[in-house]
């Protein structure tokens, strides 16, 4: 049985080995805890230096009080009762005080400022920036998405421009901390030979249908643009609302999140996200848009994480697996070089992690053999680095699985067939439903191959009132099937839920097919 864990030092994410050291992160240990006695002494300073980012130079925390602390306190509040320095999250050192930009989004010692819900970083701007939110500004509007920690609207939180201004990107370091403290979680996926278990029972279990087994598949949807919004003003208007006549990425995922329920009601237990959306054109031949969560760094824009959070709790709500894509060829561009590329792999893998998700599986690039990528990075020859990059990066001993696909009607190398926890086809370009069953078999027959579920996910054929379509014969040869409706999912503004005779003859197929 394959879980996504593995060994690791306890609390801590870290690198595997035969890793390409990036020298610009040093490696951090882990931290301890401090208890004070009352308000923090004079020789307090000799502890805690002052942060050379903020231009404080050797100042410390102050004895009475300190203006930079929680900024819900009045100026100089002086903390009298007994404080507590909480346990340093993700390897702070005691450099990463309370006076940085960071911690000032948090409630000060006397709340763990030292525990800052993202962590409190030194060179790391408004490590809590995530949870400001953003609009298209990079602020979130009050009764916007829920933030975790810091509220949209806070008494005494940072001038508005500056939370906007700092607000706009989130970087690797600060990222680590992004998991705050994501309490227990309900779904956990794992493998077991071909098939897939959630909370230690296969999907389906003891299902056939038509005298094939079920039990163990994870049918699915593509749902790519889930957290999709378009950076390019001279295409965002592209995709406005009819009622609204404008676009709004977070009415988008409000809408995807309140679908869920519904596709899950009819057997469907994964669909596919990816961080750099899908052509919402279809197969338009150039993409002008930028629809991608990451900046040129590869640091994750943060309004981008919120709409992923709340995707992701409400899967784990659900009992659901999303398969979490991270590149997408015709957006690859925006990222400068391959540090950038392992930088924003790097990033979503840890994210993933941190926040203690047990149930996403990562495809790494949608479809890597593409030859729009620009980057060689993430083609054939060179993308097994990055999902053993996906597959190094641990938490708590665990780690997620990951794969990647290719285009369709096309297998993956025997290379990134060994590599990967489990093997992605894609049925587009596929005319006849028998070479679907045919490449299923072909991957089985690779060189090393060794038994792991086999899955499409992404298929744009139909026929689902015929007794024979691709769905149909994916199963007959026991690997899931998911659906790709270009017009239906996949052309913002997108109806999330069951509308269309197409989506109505395939959700109705896989609930008779799992028996939900």
């Amino acid at each position: 049985m394959l879980r996504a864990q593995q060994a690791c030092c306890d609390d801590a994410i870290e690198e595997g080995e035969q890793r390409i050291v990036e020298t610009v992160y040093v490696p951090e240990h882990e931290g301890f805890g401090v208890k004070s006695e009352l308000r923090p002494r004079g020789d307090f300073k000799r502890f805690v230096q002052g942060t050379e980012a903020a231009r404080e130079g050797d100042e410390a925390i102050g004895e009475i009080g300190h203006e930079r602390l929680a900024l819900v306190h009045g100026i100089h509040h002086a903390q009298v009762l007994e404080l507590q320095i909480g346990r340093f999250f993700f390897n702070e050192e005691t450099r990463d005080d309370a006076g940085d930009f960071a911690a000032i989004g948090e409630d000060g010692i006397g709340k763990q400022a030292h525990e800052t819900q993202m962590a409190a970083t030194i060179d790391e701007p408004m490590a809590a920036a995530a949870e400001f939110g953003a609009k298209r500004e990079g602020c979130l509007a009050e009764g916007e998405i829920e933030t975790r920690v810091g509220p949209a609207v806070h008494a005494n939180a940072l001038p508005h421009f500056l939370q906007c201004i700092l607000g706009t990107m989130i970087t690797r370091r600060t990222l680590l901390a992004a998991g705050l403290q994501a309490g227990f979680r309900q779904t956990e996926l794992a493998i077991d030979g071909e098939g897939f278990l959630i909370n230690n029972k296969p999907t389906y279990a003891g299902r056939e249908w038509r005298g094939h087994k079920v039990e163990g598949l994870l049918m699915n949807t593509r749902m790519v643009l889930g957290i999709f919004d378009d950076q390019n003003p001279e295409t965002v208007g592209n995709w406005k609302y009819t009622d609204t006549q404008q676009w709004d990425a977070d009415r988008n995922t409000r809408e995807f999140v309140a679908a869920m329920p519904l596709w899950r009601a009819h057997g469907v237990l994964s669909f596919t996200l990816n961080m750099q959306g899908g052509n919402p054109r279809g197969y338009a031949p150039q993409q002008p848009w930028k629809t991608g969560a990451f900046t040129p760094r590869g640091e994750i824009m943060p309004a981008y994480l919120n709409r992923l959070r709340l995707i992701l709790d409400r899967a784990d709500e659900l009992g659901m697996a999303p398969i979490l894509g991270v590149f997408y060829f015709g957006q690859d561009q925006v990222l400068e070089d391959d540090r950038a590329i392992r930088r924003a792999l790097k990033n979503t893998v840890q994210f993933v992690l941190s926040r203690e998700y047990r149930n996403v599986m990562i495809e790494v690039a949608n479809e890597s053999n593409n030859r729009k990528y620009d980057h060689e990075l993430l083609r054939p020859g060179l993308i097994p680095l990055l999902i053993r990059d996906a597959q190094a990066t641990t938490f708590r001993g665990r780690r997620l699985l990951a794969g990647t696909s290719f285009n369709g009607n096309t297998l993956p190398t025997q290379e990134i067939t060994q590599i990967s926890d489990f093997v992605l086809l894609h049925g587009n370009g596929v005319k006849d439903p028998a070479r679907i069953g045919e490449m299923a078999r072909a991957v089985r027959k690779q060189q090393g191959y060794k038994p792991k579920p086999i899955l499409f996910n992404e298929d744009d054929h139909f026929d689902f009132d015929k007794p024979m379509n691709h769905c149909v014969a994916a199963i007959g040869e026991y690997a899931s099937w998911g659906l790709l409706d270009i017009e239906g999912y996949q052309s913002p503004p997108v109806h999330w839920g069951i509308d269309t005779d197409r989506k109505k003859g395939f959700f109705q197929l896989v609930k008779e097919i799992t028996g939900t």
